[in-house]
């Protein structure tokens, strides 16, 4: 609307004013109207109970051998018959603000079942069989330092100037096949190991006091008690301590850390490194179907929800002494934009990322 149209003439501002004071109830109406509307979304199932059949064993494991066996579409239709899209429902506000922050619009977190989801599934089964293989084989090493090792043996770091890198890859997959990957990338792959292991894990960014990035670690908890910190760019390991830990008391860090990445222990974020398609309330609802379903078949992690995630952590590993910081990792983000496949709905106006993205 322009200048003109927002002001109002000397003829205008005589007008009485009956006319706003009759509007006043047929905009309260509206107003009950969306938010009845509303209600009745988010809890149809409840307002209107609808019997469906239970879901055969064989369709999740028809589901499950699709994803294997790199067959997309007969995956997406079984996801789809396992998790109806009869139930809609509103995003969450922080969810809708992490995604106007990396540029995105809510298509992302609310359409059908998609390409995707599938990359995702075939990611996450990947970077199972690899959790497995590294449990099966670990000798003396722990879980979590074998898939260090692993990985650490398969895929090289490639320094952003180098042109045969890609810092945004967009799949784990891709990573693990090339063999290469920005250092953001291979904490991404580290990560989604880990956690498909059964394992919380966070990305910890450390900074310097002008508050730019110095470093950067992976800090995993494992289910049983067990605590490491990963250092892809230093190829170093550390078991049995928390970047906590290692804060309180560096002396592991001398020979290996400069006196800016030790200084920055003071000043660090945790950022979860959960997938983009983790968000999405349809792969949500398909993981407990399939957990909930299929208790005997193994099933690969996957639409957990981030903030039960960060939820978890928090309650369980952050340091009491300390006001660390949580919030969620956006560099899977990008990875996710720089697939060619990527569409361009899903991308927001910029209006609206100047308007609600960067609100805290």
């Amino acid at each position: 609307m322009n200048e003109q149209n927002n002001t109002n003439t000397d003829e205008e501002s005589d007008k009485p004013g009956w006319l706003a004071i009759a509007a006043k109830p047929l905009i309260c109406a509206v107003l009950l109207g969306i938010a009845a509307v509303s209600l009745v979304r988010t809890n149809v199932d409840l307002l209107f109970p609808v019997e469906r059949p239970p879901i055969p064993k064989s369709t999740t494991e028809s589901f499950l051998r699709a994803v294997r066996d790199g067959d997309e579409n007969s995956a997406l239709l079984l996801a789809a018959s396992i998790t109806p899209d009869d139930a809609p429902e509103m995003p969450r506000a922080d969810y809708i603000r992490l995604m106007l922050q990396n540029k995105l619009g809510t298509a992302l977190l609310t359409s059908p079942f998609n390409h995707f989801d599938f990359l995702r599934w075939k990611d996450a089964i990947l970077a199972n069989d690899i959790a497995k293989e590294c449990l099966e084989s670990k000798k003396e090493r722990s879980h979590y330092e074998e898939i260090f090792r692993k990985i650490n043996e398969k895929v090289k770091i490639i320094p952003p100037s180098s042109k045969k890198g890609n810092a945004y890859s967009a799949t784990l997959s891709e990573i693990w096949n090339s063999g290469r990957a920005s250092a953001p990338g291979w904490i991404r792959l580290y990560a989604e190991v880990a956690f498909q292991s059964g394992a919380d894990v966070m990305v910890v960014s450390l900074f310097n006091d002008e508050y730019r990035v110095v470093t950067a670690v992976c800090e995993v908890r494992g289910t049983d008690g067990a605590k490491c910190v990963a250092d892809p760019l230093k190829g170093r390991f550390w078991k049995g301590v928390s970047v906590a830990d290692l804060a309180a008391d560096d002396s592991r860090l001398d020979g290996v850390w400069s006196t800016d990445e030790r200084a920055s222990l003071k000043r660090r974020s945790y950022r979860l490194p959960a997938e983009p398609m983790d968000y999405r309330l349809f792969e949500q609802r398909l993981n407990e179907k399939l957990s909930s379903l299929t208790p005997v078949t193994p099933i690969f992690r996957f639409g957990i929800d981030p903030e039960a995630r960060i939820d978890r952590y928090v309650a369980n590993f952050a340091d009491k002494n300390n006001q660390e910081r949580f919030s969620y990792w956006h560099f899977p983000f990008l990875s996710l934009k720089s697939n060619k496949a990527f569409p361009a709905d899903w991308i927001a106006p910029e209006i609206t990322i100047q308007k609600f993205g960067n609100k805290k």
